[in-house]
């Protein structure tokens, strides 16, 4: 699964990792590094500066959305 975040937002963005992922069922833990991979390139950073990476995907999720 290789999607970008591009112009999304990041809920947004992840609402069509999970749409995509119903066909497939891969488990959460694929999900946070497919999500972390796809981030636009500013909230890549967001993620490493702030050591985002070691939390659960949904607290990723809400401190991303937190920051837009």
């Amino acid at each position: 699964m290789s999607l970008v975040q591009g112009k999304n937002t990041v809920k947004d963005f992840y609402s069509k990792l999970k749409e995509c992922n119903k066909s497939f069922g891969y488990s959460e833990k694929f999900l946070k590094c497919t999500l972390l991979k796809g981030l636009s390139p500013e909230n890549k950073i967001k993620v490493l500066m702030d050591g985002l990476q070691a939390l659960v995907l949904d607290e990723i999720l809400e401190r991303l959305e937190r920051l837009e």
